[in-house]
């Protein structure tokens, strides 16, 4: 990882951090910052910029994990993990997964980078051994 990529995952988990002081703090409820967190992805992803759905991805992720880190309080606040996380619950990988053998799941995975093949890889066969 680049850098500039290692800084951009520091500042994703300091606003984590934040959030989930707010939260615990009582200055905000957990649902006020949760809402907030999902109009910042739907207006992310209404732009009408000619994005590739990578690109929509890529901007739409650090509000994903944000998300994600409100949504479980109690659990991990290391990046990889909440990463992890974040790619479980996207919305077209829950549709692949669903209810398919992981040969299958893989072979319906085309459309996916190789990256996201791999960590959907890692992803069936850490809930397999678990």
């Amino acid at each position: 990882m680049g850098p500039a990529n290692l800084q951009l995952a520091g500042l994703c988990l300091a606003l984590d951090g934040i959030c989930r002081a707010l939260v615990d703090n009582g200055a905000l409820p957990r649902q006020v910052l949760v809402d907030a967190l999902t109009k910042a992805e739907s207006s992310a992803l209404a732009e009408p910029r000619d994005l590739s759905d990578a690109h929509r991805d890529a901007i739409c992720f650090p509000i994903r994990l944000l998300r994600t880190g409100l949504n479980n309080s109690h659990g991990p606040t290391d990046f990889a993990a909440l990463a992890t996380q974040v790619g479980r619950e996207k919305p077209e990988r829950q549709a692949i997964v669903a209810g398919k053998e992981p040969g299958d799941i893989l072979a319906a995975a085309d459309h996916l980078t190789e990256d996201e093949r791999h960590l959907v890889a890692r992803t069936i066969e850490a809930e397999r051994d678990a």
